[in-house]
Order: C-alpha cells, then structure tokens, then sequence
C-alpha cells in the first residue's frame, strides 16, 4: 500500500520590521541602554559647558573625555540599534571576542578620561570660581559610573564569550 503526500508550501514576504525589545530585559541589553543614556548626558554636559564658557575643549582633559565620550557613545548606541533591530546580531554578538574587548577598552578610556577630567576641573576650581565647575564635575562623575557599567558589561561580555 502505497501512499501520495502532498506538501504545500506558503512563501509570503514581509516588510514589516521585527523589532527584538526583549534585548532590553536582559542584563547585557539594560547595561548597553544605562550605557548608551549616561554616555549622551555626559557628552551633552561637556560640550554644553565647555561651550559656555567659551573655550569649547580648550583644555587637553575636557577634549580627550569628549571624544572618548562620543566614541563609545555611538558604537555602544549602534551595538543596542543592532541587537533591537536583528534577532541574529542579538544572539551572535554577545558571543564574540570583539564584545569584551570593547567593553574593556570603553572602561579603560573611560575612567582615565573622567579622572583626568576630575583632577582638570578641580584643579582650576582651587584658583578661581568658574561657573562651570558643577557641569563639567557632573560630567566627569558620571563617566566614571559609566566606567563601572562597562567594566560589568566585560564581564556578561566575558562570561558569554567563554560560554558561546
């Protein structure tokens, strides 16, 4: 006894963009949103203030935390753009070695920058009162939170990669 089996397949395309929030519920997607959030208060605080005061980056400190500041920023957004956008980017990424190197030379620029930027700005406060003082402290306070968030993120980034 013989039997006929008829398989029929349904192809349909889709344009609709899928977007993978559940990223964001995970410990590596909140530490890159923390990240990504921080990162844009602090380049938002130095360049404000650094404006304000009309030497935009004038000193060595505040140039090298604005650039290490939008340097992470934007790779960081783009790592968070990339795993909400493609399911395959999400799960593939964490894995890699290229996850934890970043993670681990964001947190090295980053706290070398906030530090020097500690020391810049609290140095010039002992000689004279600027107005700008408390702008550029927040700046540099908060980038060493955000050094600490990259050091955790080594971390998950690290764990992932041993595991993947």
């Amino acid at each position: 006894m013989s039997h006929s089996v008829v398989v029929t397949r349904t192809v349909t395309t889709s344009t609709a963009i899928i977007l993978n929030t559940g990223i964001l519920k995970t410990p590596s997607g909140l530490l890159k949103l923390c990240e990504t959030v921080i990162g844009a208060i602090c380049l938002g605080l130095v360049s404000y203030y650094s404006v304000f005061s009309n030497r935009f980056l004038g000193d060595p400190e505040h140039t090298f935390f604005f650039l290490v500041t939008f340097a992470f920023l934007m790779t960081t957004f783009l790592m968070l753009i990339s795993a909400i956008l493609s399911l395959m980017s999400a799960t593939v990424l964490p894995k890699t070695l290229f996850e934890f190197l970043y993670h681990v030379f964001a947190f090295i620029f980053y706290i070398s920058a906030s530090l020097a930027l500690i020391v810049t700005v609290s140095s010039q406060n002992k000689h004279y009162r600027t107005s700008t003082y408390e702008g550029k402290m927040a700046a540099a306070v908060l980038g060493l939170v955000n050094s600490v968030l990259y050091l955790i993120s080594a971390f998950f980034s690290f764990r992932g990669y041993k595991m993947g």
